[in-house]
């Protein structure tokens, strides 16, 4: 027993593997015996008929334990969750049909988080990518590209964790009195409340909103466009619903990036002062994208070099011995070698993780 009264838990991992080892064992020793000596025994005149139907039984008794499992801890949640969202706990939980759906959607705090769903959906990949491929573009021309890649992959081996750590650095905010160690204030204090404010706090926003809401609706446009072409080429009703969805969806972008375009200019920020950059109207959530685009650019970087140099990587050449050459043998080799250069930086990450919670 460890000190306090509490188990030691090596013991206690021991006790928990035994339990459940043996709980496994005994559950399928019983589950047979009851299927082949009770159930469905194999003597009499109806032994060859009770033998088939044991062996068709029995494979779902095996799947029983997972099958359980899963309809407790994935299935129950959700007929749960969907039984209460059709009542209301203030009133006994009565059953209240829709009406918490209507009342959702009527909420400005549901439209903004629709809306922010929307935006990191579609510009967190769609940067990702467009940097990632830019900068394979560039790396691939260059004697040093190799070192660029690496410097630019490096993000993928910093946990999360240490991804806030320097991005704090580079938001923090502190008193206009003092000096500025936060990057982007200690920039941003040179403006000194002048037309440059105006420009990054105002102007540029309203101009990216602007083309988005104009490429937007561009999309939607061009979507209606091949609907009503494909009336007279006889599209599929699939198809047509696909790309009117399609075209709701950006429509639907197009209005609220117009109405950002208000809420810019409506905000008011206090020019010539440090920023609380999280904070911000527009700028907040970019922020934070910030983040994770910079965390994943490398990635797409390598994926989109080596697919424009036309040279393998060790998951497309694992792919292709699988279940292209059908070479099971080198295809698993090259899946144990992906792990053990892999292994390394999870071990990298845990230790610092475990280092930064202590």
């Amino acid at each position: 027993m460890a000190r306090g009264g509490r188990m030691n838990p090596a013991l206690l991992g021991l006790m928990t593997i035994a339990i459940g080892v043996g709980g496994c064992i005994a559950y399928f020793y019983f589950s047979n015996l009851l299927l082949d000596k009770v159930l469905f025994p194999a003597k009499g005149p109806k032994a060859g008929r009770n033998i088939t139907r044991a062996n068709q039984i029995r494979p779902w008794l095996f799947l029983f334990p997972a099958f359980f499992a899963l309809l407790l801890y994935l299935g129950y949640p959700v007929f749960e969750t969907l039984r209460l969202s059709l009542t209301d706990r203030s009133q006994g939980e009565a059953f209240v049909g829709l009406a918490n759906y209507r009342q959702m959607f009527s909420e400005p705090k549901f439209g903004e988080a629709i809306r922010n769903n929307m935006l990191w959906l579609i510009v967190v990949p769609a940067a990702s990518t467009g940097f990632g491929l830019l900068v394979a573009q560039l790396t691939d021309r260059i004697s040093w590209g190799n070192i660029a890649k690496s410097l630019i992959f490096m993000p993928m081996a910093i946990s999360f964790v240490g991804a806030s750590v320097i991005f704090k650095l580079i938001y923090d905010a502190r008193p206009a009195d003092v000096d500025q160690i936060g990057v982007l204030n200690a920039v941003w204090m040179q403006f000194d409340g002048g037309p440059g404010s105006v420009l990054v706090l105002k102007v540029m926003p309203a101009v990216l909103f602007l083309a988005f809401a104009a490429l937007t609706g561009w999309v939607a446009w061009a979507l209606v466009r091949q609907v009503l072409a494909g009336e007279r080429m006889s599209a599929s009703v699939g198809i047509k619903l696909v790309r009117l969805v399609l075209a709701a969806l950006a429509g639907i972008l197009a209005l609220i990036s117009l109405r950002q375009v208000f809420d810019v200019f409506a905000a008011q920020l206090p020019y010539g002062e440090p920023q609380s950059w999280l904070t911000l109207p527009f700028y907040n959530n970019f922020f934070l994208m910030v983040v994770l685009i910079w965390i994943q650019t490398g990635f797409a970087m390598v994926i989109l070099s080596a697919a424009l140099r036309g040279t393998q990587v060790l998951a497309n050449y694992m792919y292709d011995k699988l279940f292209r050459a059908n070479d099971w043998g080198v295809g698993s080799a090259a899946a144990i070698v992906i792990m053990l250069l892999v292994t390394p930086i999870l071990v990298w990450n845990v230790y610092n993780a475990r280092k930064e919670m202590r």
